[in-house]
């Protein structure tokens, strides 16, 4: 965003450059040829503001587009790792749960013996 008082050398440079950016990413538009000319035609009336946030708004929805595919991935390879994740944990609650099933028989046997060895002595 142009924010203080410039040379002309330094606006033509900063010109130069912003043009390059609103070519590039209005082509990188999925949009008809018609619809690219119509945001031609329209930046020959605006101020060096408008143009700036244009170029502002045009690479945030270029940027959008290129990391698009790359969020559905991340996505999709989260899902499955999830998706191990709950396996693992489902068993390990199974063998939790066997194994608590063992220590509660073990303590059972252990009562009647208890009981057993009490009667006895």
């Amino acid at each position: 965003m142009i924010k203080e008082k410039i040379s002309g050398k330094q606006l033509k440079q900063l010109l130069k450059a912003q043009s390059k950016k609103i070519v590039y990413f209005i082509e990188a538009l999925d949009a008809t040829e018609e619809e690219k000319q119509a945001f031609y035609t329209l930046i020959k009336d605006m101020s060096l503001k408008q143009i700036d946030r244009l170029v502002d708004i045009l690479e945030s929805h270029y940027l959008d587009e290129i990391t698009k595919n790359e969020d559905d991935k991340l996505k999709e390879r989260f899902k499955k790792i999830k998706e191990k994740i709950d396996l693992k944990k489902a068993d390990l609650e199974k063998d939790i749960m066997w194994n608590i099933q063992k220590l509660s028989n073990k303590l059972e046997d252990f009562k009647k013996i208890k009981e057993i060895r009490n009667l006895i002595f």
